[in-house]
């Protein structure tokens, strides 16, 4: 197996990659999310997901993703989505919000579907 790995001065972000066969594990430490901007019409990650590069039956990746909080939504923080790519499929698993600082919000075994380029969440 042939492993790249990248890591951080303050590891913000680690990356392990795995050529044969292609599997991506990285963790992404965020201290602020800005939703306006990540759900633009023209963002990236729109692009990405209605591109359906990512629903690639080749692709097997896992995503740590941690943000501090949401600009703009002061009750909505601590938030870790541990996302995957399997087989064409987009799953988060054991991924939690915190709500008010009083709720925990889990998500296990939700599925990102895009349908006719509408996203949604089944699970």
């Amino acid at each position: 197996m042939d492993y790249k790995i990248i890591f951080t001065d303050n590891d913000s972000f680690k990356v392990d990659l795995d050529f044969k066969p292609f599997y991506l594990f990285s963790s992404l430490n965020f201290n602020q999310l800005d939703l306006r901007t990540i759900f633009k019409d023209n963002s990236i990650l729109l692009n990405l997901l209605n591109s359906g590069i990512l629903n690639n039956r080749n692709i097997n990746a896992q995503l740590n993703i941690n943000f501090n909080k949401i600009k703009g939504l002061s009750y909505l923080n601590s938030i870790y989505l541990k996302t995957f790519f399997e087989e064409g499929n987009i799953i988060l698993k054991d991924s939690t919000f915190n709500w008010n600082n009083s709720i925990l919000i889990n998500l296990d075994d939700t599925q990102l579907l895009n349908e006719n380029g509408k996203l949604s969440f089944s699970g």
